[in-house]
């Protein structure tokens, strides 16, 4: 196959219409292929708006346990743990992504009224994270890059710093879980090339 410069990509945001990073509950439908490279929202997801410059980076990890023959040879592998994770951080504070970051039952909104912003009220502590659908929308010029996973879960969250010579940030990583196909991560890309 010959080299084609055209799938060199990169991972820019796509949010000219919504943000880069949308979730949704488990009991939203599961978004059509159309919908993950559409530009609207699919239904019943949220996004969260502007991500740090750091971006998002997708790890992924698989531990093997091995076998080994009588001379001491390992003669096979087998799976014993597959681990994948999406890490980023929020730049806006927003009841989105405070919801996202803090889970939705933890993030209250109040509308703003004649003498006062839209105020908006987190609480936390030791409650157990709740799992939701996440999608997130990539670009590079008429190209397309997006994840989509089934069953992810706020694993972690970084410390927040408050300063007055940076934005706040809210730092997450994102565990996901397999769905009923036994994957946890789907990657779709379109090059963006019309026949």
């Amino acid at each position: 196959m010959a080299v084609k410069a055209t799938n060199v990509l990169s991972g820019g945001p796509d949010q000219l219409v919504t943000g880069a990073i949308l979730s949704a509950a488990l009991t939203a439908a599961t978004p059509a292929d159309t919908d993950i490279y559409g530009t609207a929202l699919p239904t019943g997801f949220t996004d969260s708006g502007y991500i740090s410059d750091e971006g998002l980076t997708l790890s992924l990890s698989k531990s093997f346990a091995t076998i080994k023959d009588w001379s001491g040879a390992i003669v096979k592998r087998i799976l014993e743990e597959f681990d994948g994770t999406l890490k980023w951080s929020h730049l806006e504070v927003n009841t989105a992504a405070l919801k996202a970051t803090f889970g939705d039952a933890n993030v209250t909104e109040t509308v703003a009224t004649a003498s006062t912003g839209t105020r908006v009220k987190v609480s936390i502590g030791a409650d157990t994270p709740v799992s939701k659908k996440w999608l997130f929308r990539m670009k590079d010029g008429n190209a397309k890059v997006r994840i989509y996973v089934p069953n992810g879960t706020v694993t972690e969250v970084d410390d927040v710093a408050f300063v007055s010579n940076d934005a706040i940030k809210l730092g997450v990583t994102l565990g996901t879980s397999p769905d009923s196909s036994g994957k946890s991560i789907y990657i779709y890309t379109d090059d963006g090339v019309f026949a």
